[in-house]
């Protein structure tokens, strides 16, 4: 009987063991922080930007996401298509607490910085 308990407790060690072995973020995936703003950019692609610097990309109008490259060690507060080929963001940087603005002239795939010193935390953008 105590061999037989043994051998039990083995193997549910064991699997225990073995199922923690592929682990991933599964919900709410692709990312867990929170988006504060998010723009349609065309007919299938939409960004959203959030707190730690977080930039998600859609190219199926939402259906799914992809976390892009973290641009920012801070929180992004807004982003604003202007049109599909000016694409703009705003956010804080904790490190440099500075406000960073990013410029993207190609749908969101690559962003140009440019740094404004200021101690204030920036609001939304608007563009009328």
């Amino acid at each position: 009987m105590q061999a037989l308990k043994i051998s039990l407790l083995v193997f549910i060690i064991s699997i225990t063991i073995s199922a923690q072995e592929g682990w991933f973020w599964q919900n709410p995936y692709p990312q867990g922080h929170n988006l504060y703003s998010s723009a349609m950019v065309n007919n299938s692609i939409v960004l959203g930007v959030g707190e730690f610097g977080t930039l998600v990309k859609s190219t199926d109008n939402g259906e799914s996401w992809s976390v892009k490259s973290q641009l920012i060690d801070g929180q992004f507060s807004s982003i604003f298509k202007y049109d599909p080929d000016n694409i703009f963001a705003v956010g804080y940087d904790y490190m440099d607490t500075l406000t960073k603005f990013f410029k993207s002239t190609d749908l969101g795939n690559n962003w140009d910085t440019k740094i404004i010193a200021t101690p204030n935390r920036p609001g939304k953008l608007h563009f009328f």
